[in-house]
């Protein structure tokens, strides 16, 4: 389904622009409860798309609502968000082709948004491989979480690192997907990341060159996310594009192309001359054996392997469920390549990625997103209803509507409305990571968008990137957008047969 741009889906004002100026009465939230504040309102207009009549709208305390604030919580983390974009039947990618799925970037690389461990669950500073994870499902089947809700989603909870077996048991219960694993020469995971897989690879952090590790003093066990392979080329090395979720993407981390053979190095070390890895196609598709063939001059120097005759792209499929609960095996041996080894298992204290390790050893969590870790945000307390100069008078003129919040029928015309507005509703709120909100909401209409301001800087509405998905199997929209600690309004919109409907306003704050 494709989405249109933000100001083509719903233009609405949250002012008194057309007629009269005005104030907003929006809910502003503190640590010590929920408050209803007035405060100087957005001053952009907008326009409705049917007819591209103006119309403004102003917030009223007190409206439909009846003035009270409802707190808006985290969805529920037994509850599997995934982009309705996704199709678990892509159309299978011809020989040489850039395969990009809707639902992944179509920009290059990363072609995931990057996922920091660091997300504020209790877990953080050992969820290396749940966030690298949540990455590579992101980029298979369209999900949609982070590392603190796979680390709920799956039984080990102890202060410690994870195995690739709890990743898959993970996104299993959530899902009933997984992901396949196995240990691959570095000859094979190059070819499995060149034909378009992305993967979640463990190593010891330890055996990266300090100017490539994200926090140079942690140098235990660690799990990545690996999403392309770059081939020699003009003087530079083979590479791979790896986001570390040691990074902070708050601060404008995405990843970076680092030497292939540092990361190889980092895996081995830790897989005993072997690459231990989770991985999977985007639609959870295995494409054909000869779809992107590694080139002979992108092989590793150190790892003679199969011929270039010989296919070397490992050929399990990511895309069958295991039962819920389950721990996946590995999988099968790419063909024309050596048996591997099973899966090496760390002792307990070695690390922080696919093993299990104790706290002095984990990650540090980065100072500055303390002031953005904590949420409280609420929905109600006032009412977006239409404002504009010839249904000021009164009585109010036939046409005009009376009582009915955020509607407008496209026109100014002397009949009633051709159709109800579609109903709105805020339902959750969250923050996914550290200077991002999440903001799910249900509507009918057939396209939707979701405005923030700040009500306690400049008050400019911004439109959110909005993506319809499904949550616990019912239709959903996905809204997020970047904050700072502060106050902030925010409201959604949808539209219907003619008519707009609007959502009523939404508060947060964002601070310690």
């Amino acid at each position: 389904m494709s989405i249109p741009a933000p100001t083509t889906i719903l233009k609405f004002i949250l002012a008194a622009a057309v007629g009269m100026g005005g104030t907003l009465g929006v809910a502003s939230l503190t640590q010590s409860g929920p408050t209803s504040t007035a405060v100087a309102g957005p001053t952009t207009l907008y326009q409705t798309p049917a007819g591209n009549v103006p119309v403004a709208f102003k917030a009223v305390s007190g409206g439909a609502g009846g003035g009270s604030l409802v707190p808006l919580q985290a969805p529920p983390a037994n509850q599997g968000i995934q982009l309705t974009s996704f199709t678990s039947n892509p159309v299978p990618p011809n020989a040489g082709s850039d395969y990009r799925p809707a639902w992944t970037s179509p920009s290059g690389f990363p072609r995931v948004p990057p996922i920091s461990q660091f997300d504020g669950g209790p877990l953080q500073g050992y969820n290396c491989v749940m966030a690298s994870g949540a990455m590579l499902a992101r980029l298979a089947y369209g999900i949609v979480t982070s590392g603190s809700q796979l680390r709920a989603l799956q039984a080990d909870i102890g202060p410690q690192g994870t195995t690739l077996d709890d990743l898959n048991q993970a996104v299993g219960n959530g899902w009933g997907v997984h992901f396949a694993e196995n240990s691959l020469t570095p000859l094979q995971f190059r070819a499995l990341i060149y034909a378009g897989a992305g993967a979640v690879l463990i190593g010891i952090y330890g055996e990266l060159p300090v100017p490539l590790r994200l926090q140079p003093d942690f140098v235990a066990a660690h799990a990545i996310y690996i999403d392309g392979f770059r081939p020699p080329q003009g003087g530079r090395p083979a590479a791979y594009y790896v986001i570390d979720p040691i990074g902070r993407p708050w601060a404008g981390y995405k990843g970076d192309w680092l030497p292939a053979d540092a990361i190889e190095s980092f895996a081995t070390d830790f897989g005993s001359g072997l690459m231990v890895t989770a991985w999977a196609f985007p639609g959870g598709l295995t494409p054909p054996a000869h779809y992107r063939t590694l080139p002979p001059e992108a092989f590793p120097t150190s790892s003679p392997g199969p011929s270039p005759s010989v296919p070397v792209l490992p050929s399990p499929s990511a895309g069958a469920s295991p039962s819920a609960g389950s721990s996946a095996s590995p999988s099968a041996p790419p063909s024309g390549a050596p048996t591997p080894p099973p899966l090496p298992t760390p002792s307990t204290g070695s690390g922080g990625g696919g093993g299990k390790h104790v706290g002095s050893i984990s990650p540090l969590v980065p100072a500055d997103i303390a002031n953005l870790l904590h949420l409280v945000a609420t929905s109600g307390g006032s009412s977006v209803v239409p404002n504009f100069g010839v249904c000021l008078a009164i009585p109010v003129p036939t046409g005009c509507p009376t009582g009915l919040p955020a509607t407008y029928p496209g026109g100014l015309h002397p009949g009633p409305f051709p159709t109800p507005p579609p109903p709105v509703q805020l339902l959750f709120a969250s923050i996914p990571e550290p200077g991002q909100v999440q903001v799910i909401f249900s509507a009918s209409g057939s396209a939707s968008s979701l405005d923030f301001w700040s009500t306690s800087g400049s008050g400019a509405v911004q439109p959110a990137d909005v993506q319809p998905a499904t949550l616990g199997g019912k239709a959903v929209w996905i809204a997020t957008f970047p904050v700072q600690a502060g106050s902030y309004g925010f409201a959604a919109g949808t539209l219907g047969s003619g008519v707009a409907g609007l959502s009523q306003l939404g508060g947060l704050t964002i601070g310690q």
